[in-house]
């Protein structure tokens, strides 16, 4: 759980890749994306944002789902309703 929020951001991830990309790919995306930056799981709005820029910086679908999250991370990190 993270800053007032009861979804846990690491399944947020998950879950928006596993939509994109199927539930194999996306866990297996997430765990090298993680590994990328060097965190062991997305615990705090800051290193959900670590995780849409290295998204980001993929290119193709990837960079759209980096998008959305960079968008989660910030609505979350200003908690904004709707976050």
């Amino acid at each position: 759980m993270s800053e007032g929020h009861p979804e846990d951001l690491g399944d947020l991830a998950l879950r928006k890749l596993e939509r994109v990309f199927g539930a194999e790919r996306g866990k297996t995306l997430l765990a090298a994306v993680l590994e990328e930056v060097g965190l062991k799981a997305i615990a705090t709005t800051d290193d959900l944002a670590r995780v849409a820029s290295a998204l980001e910086r993929r290119g193709g679908f990837e960079t759209a789902v980096g998008t959305m999250l960079a968008v989660i991370a910030a609505v979350r990190k200003l908690d904004l309703p709707g976050g």
